[in-house]
């Protein structure tokens, strides 16, 4: 990672319209973790996907991100591994390290999810409008999670109804 590449127009344009349901920004402060990026990614993946930008406040200022100076978040490769072990199902995405003017900022890209995915933990979240009419993450109900679960087609093959056949020919001690 020793060339960064630098910011596009298009990139600072998005920063500089705020965050959004598909932008979301982490300035890497005391309280930043690697949980709190977990959650962001479950939240937009299980919206339309998007980008999460570690290194800029909420107000749109490039600060850079401190995580930088710690050799694991200096990997892309290390990052996106981390958050493939903290999703259920694992859920990729792409990171990339942006320079602008003397900052260096992380980019997470997220794709919407094929399936509703979670925390390893079991926190399932999207990202929405809350009543001030600003973008967060909040948990998602059992309903919404199961309704993204079938609604995208991944179905429970234990529950499956196998017409046509017999006990006899799934039981797998008469097999012998």
């Amino acid at each position: 990672m020793d060339e960064k590449q630098k910011i596009s127009a298009e990139i600072l344009d998005e920063i500089s319209q705020g965050e959004t349901l598909e932008v979301e920004f982490k300035h890497d402060h005391k309280d930043f973790s690697d949980t709190l990026v977990t959650k962001a990614v479950v939240a937009l993946a299980n919206a339309e996907g998007g980008r999460i930008y570690v290194g800029v406040k909420n107000n749109c200022e490039i600060v850079g991100s401190k995580r930088l100076k710690d050799e694991y978040w200096k990997n892309e490769s290390a990052i996106e591994g981390m958050i493939l072990s903290s999703t259920t199902p694992s859920h990729g995405t792409k990171v990339s390290v942006l320079a602008h003017d003397e900052h260096k900022i992380i980019c997470i890209h997220v794709p919407k999810a094929k399936t509703t995915i979670g925390t390893s933990s079991g926190l399932y979240l999207k990202r929405r409008i809350n009543s001030k009419g600003e973008p967060e993450n909040q948990p998602m109900t059992p309903d919404e999670i199961f309704g993204g679960i079938t609604r995208l087609g991944t179905n429970d093959f234990s529950a499956t109804v196998l017409n046509g056949l017999s006990y006899q020919d799934i039981d797998l001690q008469l097999a012998d």
